[in-house]
């Protein structure tokens, strides 16, 4: 076989995972000489396992992410920083062999998921699937509810999924992730439209006591969940809308509804709800890390609750225009060690460096380490049961590529509220500004 068809196939690995693979195809072909030499090191490795039936395979994943990210990091200019010796080096590597096998755990269809229905007919407090429940349904039929059910949480799923920078679609058979599935389970915790019908109330009832809640914090929760996801939606809208002579307005206007919702979501609040949230999240051993990594890279809690922290601790506004300033240009990192490590930078313009080209660097292992992980799996290298190996390895990592939740600081003063609201507005009006000085 030669070297252009082999290169062929490692790409068309691209089939193993759920994302848009024409699209994933056409980036590693737009940047061919740099997958090259990702197979030809692929290759190398395999080659030095010699005749051994079953290598270790700790040791075997080392060695492929200390390749990749040795090669990567030398390979552009802009990745200086990145570089082994570096003072970031151990924090930016442990965050990309987290997220690497955090992404491929969450996209390889070697690890069946669920559909919709079946999650909502196994998971619903509606006991669907209880033969003592009034609205118990046969396996394989779908009730009136049910169905509304389900078509209720495909809605809310495509709205959040739909907002962020990547979304790639699953079959509809396979649509709930395996990993997903007791994350998700919160969505009829705290976010099922519907009113509670008087069959169902007591289950609600029952995990707000396991959780130490009365029915006021309950609904004070569901509220401020909601009010979250909703925060930025009319910024969203606003500036993807078309760039006619409304756009202006619409930007002013979305920001103003903005700052209208900002001012009605309580931080008090929302440090309850974080900590319902990791509560849940414990509950389950196997997915713990992945789900710590999704719920701090959607909102944040460690690194939000550090800054206004370090708001209230200012001598003055020079030092929090400082701290503001830099948490918009790291808004788009959420590994807590690479904020503070980033942070640290004595010049804003270095800051800006490694916020921008972090992910770009960070893309480019996590998607050559998929490939490869793909073909050591079916080659049998990684053991049968590669999975569990995974999530034991992700979980181990947990404390030190994240925090120890015991650790967050839910410290609350009178200032607190006024501190959380200028965190969460900077990033917008930096955003809406420069849309309108650019307009």
């Amino acid at each position: 076989m030669d070297f252009n068809t082999e290169f062929c196939n490692f790409i068309k690995r691209a089939q193993n995972f759920h994302l848009n693979h024409k699209q994933f195809e056409k980036q590693l072909n737009a940047s061919k000489p740099f997958y090259m030499n990702i197979l030809k090191l692929k290759n190398e490795i395999i080659d030095n396992l010699g005749q051994t039936d079953q290598p270790d395979r700790k040791k075997l994943l080392e060695t492929v992410f200390s390749e990749i990210y040795d090669f990567t990091s030398q390979r552009f200019v802009f990745f200086t920083y990145f570089l082994k010796g570096s003072s970031f080096h151990d924090h930016i590597y442990e965050a990309c062999i987290f997220t690497s096998l955090c992404m491929f755990i969450h996209i390889t269809n070697r690890i069946n998921g669920s559909s919709l229905g079946q999650f909502i007919y196994d998971n619903s407090l509606y006991d669907f699937n209880d033969q003592q429940s009034p609205n118990y349904c046969p396996p394989n039929y779908y009730s009136d509810i049910l169905l509304k059910k389900e078509n209720n949480l495909r809605k809310e799923r495509n709205d959040i999924l739909s907002s962020r920078s990547v979304y790639d679609r699953r079959p509809q058979w396979n649509a709930m992730a395996d990993d997903s599935m007791h994350e998700w389970i919160l969505y009829f915790i705290l976010t099922d439209k519907e009113k509670a019908r008087d069959d169902t109330p007591s289950k609600r009832k029952e995990w707000a006591s396991a959780h130490g809640l009365t029915a006021e914090d309950y609904e004070i929760l569901r509220d401020t969940f909601k009010r979250i996801g909703n925060l930025y939606n009319e910024v969203y809208t606003a500036v993807n809308s078309p760039k006619d002579d409304a756009y202006l307005g619409r930007l002013q206007n979305a920001d103003d509804k903005f700052m209208s919702k900002l001012q009605k979501l309580k931080y008090e609040n929302y440090i309850e709800l974080q900590k319902i949230i990791l509560s849940h999240l414990s509950e389950s051993k196997e997915y713990w890390g992945i789900n710590l990594y999704r719920f701090e890279k959607e909102l944040k809690p460690y690194i939000i609750t550090n800054e206004v922290k370090h708001m209230l601790e200012c001598n003055d506004d020079d030092e929090k225009h400082e701290i503001l300033t830099k948490s918009i240009i790291l808004k788009d990192i959420h590994f807590p060690k690479l904020y503070k490590d980033f942070a640290a930078l004595p010049v804003y313009s270095d800051i800006e460096l490694c916020a921008n080209y972090f992910p770009v660097f960070q893309n480019l292992i996590v998607t050559s380490n998929c490939l490869i992980i793909d073909e050591l799996i079916e080659n049998g290298y990684l053991g049968s049961d590669w999975k569990l190996f995974f999530y034991d390895t992700i979980n181990g990592m947990v404390k030190n590529v994240f925090y120890d939740p015991e650790k967050i600081d839910y410290t609350i003063t009178p200032e607190s509220q006024r501190e959380f609201m200028e965190i969460l507005a900077a990033p917008v009006h930096s955003l809406l500004d420069k849309l309108i000085e650019a307009f």
